[in-house]
Protein backbone atom coordinates (compact mmCIF):
# COMPACT_ATOMS: atom_id res chain seq x y z
CA UNK A 1 0.00 0.00 0.00
CA UNK A 2 1.31 3.47 -1.27
CA UNK A 3 1.22 5.91 1.94
CA UNK A 4 2.56 8.88 0.29
CA UNK A 5 3.51 10.26 -2.98
CA UNK A 6 6.67 12.95 -2.46
CA UNK A 7 7.38 14.95 -5.57
CA UNK A 8 10.84 16.45 -4.38
CA UNK A 9 13.76 17.82 -6.54
CA UNK A 10 17.61 16.07 -6.10
CA UNK A 11 20.87 17.64 -6.09
CA UNK A 12 20.62 18.07 -9.86
CA UNK A 13 17.75 19.69 -9.93
CA UNK A 14 15.66 17.02 -11.09
CA UNK A 15 11.67 16.46 -10.30
CA UNK A 16 11.26 13.03 -8.74
CA UNK A 17 8.00 11.18 -7.41
CA UNK A 18 9.42 8.93 -4.45
CA UNK A 19 6.59 6.55 -2.63
CA UNK A 20 6.93 7.51 0.62
CA UNK A 21 8.08 6.33 2.94
CA UNK A 22 10.54 3.48 0.31
CA UNK A 23 10.50 -0.28 1.42
CA UNK A 24 13.50 -1.41 -1.44
CA UNK A 25 15.91 0.70 -1.29
CA UNK A 26 19.22 0.83 -3.07
CA UNK A 27 22.34 2.66 -2.30
CA UNK A 28 25.08 3.37 -4.99
CA UNK A 29 27.33 5.18 -2.41
CA UNK A 30 29.66 3.09 0.00
CA UNK A 31 29.29 5.64 2.78
CA UNK A 32 25.71 6.18 2.75
CA UNK A 33 25.19 2.51 2.70
CA UNK A 34 26.41 2.51 5.99
CA UNK A 35 24.48 5.37 6.81
CA UNK A 36 21.08 3.66 5.83
CA UNK A 37 22.36 1.10 8.33
CA UNK A 38 23.23 3.50 10.88
CA UNK A 39 19.37 4.72 10.38
CA UNK A 40 17.88 1.07 10.91
CA UNK A 41 17.01 0.67 7.60
CA UNK A 42 18.55 -3.14 7.12
CA UNK A 43 15.30 -4.39 6.15
CA UNK A 44 14.46 -1.79 3.72
CA UNK A 45 18.23 -1.78 1.92
CA UNK A 46 17.85 -4.54 -0.81
CA UNK A 47 20.74 -3.58 -3.10
CA UNK A 48 24.37 -1.81 -2.61
CA UNK A 49 27.99 -1.91 -4.69
CA UNK A 50 30.95 -4.48 -4.22
CA UNK A 51 32.49 -1.45 -2.37
CA UNK A 52 29.65 -1.07 0.27
CA UNK A 53 31.90 -2.62 3.03
CA UNK A 54 30.60 -1.37 6.35
CA UNK A 55 28.62 -2.49 8.54
CA UNK A 56 29.90 -6.41 7.18
CA UNK A 57 25.91 -6.82 7.02
CA UNK A 58 26.09 -5.28 3.74
CA UNK A 59 28.10 -7.68 1.84
CA UNK A 60 24.98 -10.01 2.44
CA UNK A 61 22.32 -7.48 0.26
CA UNK A 62 22.32 -8.27 -3.63
CA UNK A 63 25.40 -6.57 -5.37
CA UNK A 64 24.28 -4.53 -8.07
CA UNK A 65 28.02 -3.76 -8.90
CA UNK A 66 30.46 -1.30 -8.80
CA UNK A 67 29.98 2.52 -7.92
CA UNK A 68 30.73 3.34 -11.65
CA UNK A 69 28.87 0.34 -13.25
CA UNK A 70 25.99 -0.40 -11.91
CA UNK A 71 23.87 -3.32 -13.43
CA UNK A 72 20.84 -2.27 -15.03
CA UNK A 73 19.09 -5.85 -15.15
CA UNK A 74 20.13 -6.86 -11.58
CA UNK A 75 18.59 -3.00 -10.48
CA UNK A 76 15.18 -4.03 -12.54
CA UNK A 77 15.11 -7.30 -10.98
CA UNK A 78 15.19 -5.76 -6.80
CA UNK A 79 12.65 -3.05 -8.07
CA UNK A 80 13.55 -0.62 -5.85
CA UNK A 81 11.68 2.33 -4.54
CA UNK A 82 14.73 4.59 -4.45
CA UNK A 83 18.31 4.45 -5.54
CA UNK A 84 20.64 6.27 -3.83
CA UNK A 85 23.64 8.28 -5.73
CA UNK A 86 26.30 10.82 -5.74
CA UNK A 87 27.26 13.38 -8.38
CA UNK A 88 30.74 12.68 -8.07
CA UNK A 89 30.78 8.98 -6.89
CA UNK A 90 28.96 7.78 -9.50
CA UNK A 91 29.47 8.28 -13.28
CA UNK A 92 26.58 10.27 -14.56
CA UNK A 93 25.51 8.52 -17.79
CA UNK A 94 25.08 4.90 -15.59
CA UNK A 95 22.75 7.20 -13.15
CA UNK A 96 20.55 8.83 -16.09
CA UNK A 97 20.50 5.61 -17.11
CA UNK A 98 19.08 3.59 -14.52
CA UNK A 99 16.87 7.12 -13.66
CA UNK A 100 14.69 6.37 -17.04
CA UNK A 101 12.78 3.27 -14.93
CA UNK A 102 13.65 3.91 -11.49
CA UNK A 103 13.66 7.07 -8.83
CA UNK A 104 16.79 8.23 -8.50
CA UNK A 105 17.82 10.57 -5.64
CA UNK A 106 21.74 12.15 -6.57
CA UNK A 107 23.09 13.69 -3.48
CA UNK A 108 26.40 16.85 -4.03
CA UNK A 109 28.46 16.18 -1.37
CA UNK A 110 31.38 18.26 -1.19
CA UNK A 111 32.11 20.18 1.54
CA UNK A 112 30.86 19.04 5.04
CA UNK A 113 28.21 21.18 5.73
CA UNK A 114 26.67 19.61 2.46
CA UNK A 115 27.68 16.06 3.93
CA UNK A 116 25.61 17.05 7.29
CA UNK A 117 22.55 18.43 4.97
CA UNK A 118 23.00 15.00 2.41
CA UNK A 119 22.50 12.79 6.17
CA UNK A 120 19.35 15.18 7.35
CA UNK A 121 17.60 14.99 3.63
CA UNK A 122 18.06 10.97 3.80
CA UNK A 123 16.90 11.03 7.27
CA UNK A 124 13.82 13.02 5.50
CA UNK A 125 13.62 10.36 2.45
CA UNK A 126 13.52 7.12 4.88
CA UNK A 127 11.16 8.92 7.30
CA UNK A 128 13.92 8.34 9.68
CA UNK A 129 14.26 11.86 10.45
CA UNK A 130 15.38 12.06 14.02
CA UNK A 131 17.78 9.51 14.16
CA UNK A 132 19.42 11.52 11.43
CA UNK A 133 19.36 14.43 13.11
CA UNK A 134 20.96 12.67 16.04
CA UNK A 135 23.96 11.44 13.78
CA UNK A 136 24.20 15.00 12.53
CA UNK A 137 24.40 16.89 16.15
CA UNK A 138 26.41 13.51 17.48
CA UNK A 139 28.90 14.24 14.51
CA UNK A 140 28.62 18.72 15.02
CA UNK A 141 29.38 18.05 18.62
CA UNK A 142 32.85 15.78 18.01
CA UNK A 143 33.89 18.42 15.60
CA UNK A 144 33.17 21.34 18.23
CA UNK A 145 34.79 19.32 21.21
CA UNK A 146 37.83 18.07 19.59
CA UNK A 147 40.47 20.88 19.72
CA UNK A 148 41.54 19.87 15.89
CA UNK A 149 44.42 21.68 14.83
CA UNK A 150 47.44 21.20 12.27
CA UNK A 151 48.83 24.84 12.72
CA UNK A 152 48.04 25.02 9.07
CA UNK A 153 50.81 22.88 7.90
CA UNK A 154 50.66 22.31 4.00
CA UNK A 155 49.60 18.84 3.19
CA UNK A 156 50.20 16.92 -0.26
CA UNK A 157 46.73 14.14 -0.46
CA UNK A 158 46.85 11.97 -3.34
CA UNK A 159 43.82 9.32 -4.82
CA UNK A 160 45.40 7.95 -7.12
CA UNK A 161 48.70 7.06 -8.72
CA UNK A 162 50.22 6.95 -12.32
CA UNK A 163 49.05 9.82 -13.09
CA UNK A 164 48.93 11.24 -9.81
CA UNK A 165 45.33 12.20 -8.89
CA UNK A 166 44.75 14.40 -6.10
CA UNK A 167 41.71 16.86 -4.89
CA UNK A 168 41.17 20.39 -5.15
CA UNK A 169 38.73 23.10 -3.54
CA UNK A 170 35.73 21.95 -4.13
CA UNK A 171 35.87 18.72 -2.70
CA UNK A 172 34.62 17.00 0.48
CA UNK A 173 38.19 16.05 1.20
CA UNK A 174 39.47 19.57 0.56
CA UNK A 175 36.75 20.62 3.28
CA UNK A 176 37.87 18.20 6.26
CA UNK A 177 41.62 18.74 5.42
CA UNK A 178 40.40 22.83 6.19
CA UNK A 179 38.61 21.91 9.25
CA UNK A 180 41.56 20.19 10.70
CA UNK A 181 43.69 23.15 9.89
CA UNK A 182 45.69 21.63 7.30
CA UNK A 183 46.02 23.93 3.54
CA UNK A 184 45.96 21.70 0.19
CA UNK A 185 48.85 22.54 -1.87
CA UNK A 186 46.76 22.01 -4.67
CA UNK A 187 43.35 23.61 -3.59
CA UNK A 188 43.82 26.07 -6.44
CA UNK A 189 43.24 23.72 -9.31
CA UNK A 190 40.10 24.24 -11.75
CA UNK A 191 39.10 20.66 -11.66
CA UNK A 192 37.80 18.76 -8.49
CA UNK A 193 40.00 15.93 -8.51
CA UNK A 194 43.05 17.33 -10.75
CA UNK A 195 46.48 15.39 -12.18
CA UNK A 196 49.19 16.97 -10.95
CA UNK A 197 53.07 16.12 -12.04
CA UNK A 198 56.33 14.66 -9.95
CA UNK A 199 57.34 18.39 -10.84
CA UNK A 200 54.72 20.33 -9.59
CA UNK A 201 54.50 18.58 -6.47
CA UNK A 202 58.41 19.00 -6.10
CA UNK A 203 58.03 22.76 -6.75
CA UNK A 204 55.47 23.07 -4.25
CA UNK A 205 57.13 21.42 -1.36
CA UNK A 206 54.26 20.40 1.36
CA UNK A 207 54.74 19.90 5.10
CA UNK A 208 53.03 16.45 5.01
CA UNK A 209 51.91 13.79 2.43
CA UNK A 210 48.83 12.06 3.46
CA UNK A 211 48.55 8.82 1.89
CA UNK A 212 44.95 7.17 2.01
CA UNK A 213 44.46 3.19 2.51
CA UNK A 214 41.82 4.03 -0.17
CA UNK A 215 40.77 4.30 -2.97
CA UNK A 216 44.43 3.41 -3.89
CA UNK A 217 46.98 1.33 -2.53
CA UNK A 218 49.87 3.38 -1.53
CA UNK A 219 53.50 0.81 -1.17
CA UNK A 220 56.45 1.19 0.15
CA UNK A 221 57.91 2.01 -3.30
CA UNK A 222 55.53 5.04 -3.44
CA UNK A 223 56.51 6.01 -0.05
CA UNK A 224 60.14 5.88 -1.34
CA UNK A 225 59.01 7.64 -4.46
CA UNK A 226 57.80 10.51 -2.87
CA UNK A 227 60.50 10.70 -0.05
CA UNK A 228 63.03 11.48 -3.18
CA UNK A 229 60.23 14.00 -4.52
CA UNK A 230 60.26 15.78 -1.34
CA UNK A 231 62.47 15.34 1.10
CA UNK A 232 61.92 18.04 3.30
CA UNK A 233 58.39 16.30 3.56
CA UNK A 234 57.07 14.13 6.06
CA UNK A 235 55.10 11.36 4.75
CA UNK A 236 52.23 9.30 6.49
CA UNK A 237 49.51 6.38 6.19
CA UNK A 238 46.50 7.55 6.57
CA UNK A 239 42.95 5.80 6.81
CA UNK A 240 41.02 7.31 3.37
CA UNK A 241 37.52 6.70 5.11
CA UNK A 242 37.88 9.20 7.75
CA UNK A 243 38.86 11.83 5.19
CA UNK A 244 36.32 10.65 2.42
CA UNK A 245 33.38 9.16 3.96
CA UNK A 246 30.43 11.58 4.17
CA UNK A 247 28.33 9.83 6.26
CA UNK A 248 27.51 8.00 9.37
CA UNK A 249 31.62 7.52 9.75
CA UNK A 250 32.27 11.08 10.37
CA UNK A 251 30.44 9.82 13.91
CA UNK A 252 34.62 8.57 13.94
CA UNK A 253 36.38 11.07 11.88
CA UNK A 254 37.24 13.83 14.75
CA UNK A 255 38.92 11.70 16.98
CA UNK A 256 40.79 10.03 14.82
CA UNK A 257 42.32 13.32 13.86
CA UNK A 258 42.84 14.32 17.24
CA UNK A 259 44.96 11.12 17.33
CA UNK A 260 46.80 12.17 14.65
CA UNK A 261 47.53 15.45 15.74
CA UNK A 262 48.65 13.82 18.54
CA UNK A 263 50.99 11.97 16.44
CA UNK A 264 52.45 14.41 14.78
CA UNK A 265 52.60 16.95 16.97
CA UNK A 266 53.15 15.45 20.46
Amino acid sequence: MIDEVLHIKDSLNRKIDLIYPPKRIISLVPSITELLFDLGLEEQIVGVTKYCIHPKKALQKTIVGGTKNANYLIINELKPDLIIAEKSENFRNNILKIAENHTVYVFDVFDFDSAIAMIRRVGYLTNQKAQARIITDKIIQNFTEFNIDFRQKTVFFPVWKKPYITVSANTFINSILNICGLKNIFADKNTAYPRVSAGELRERCPDFIFLPSEPCSFTSEDVAEFSKLCPKSKILNVDGQMFAWYGSRMLYAAEYFADLQKKLFG
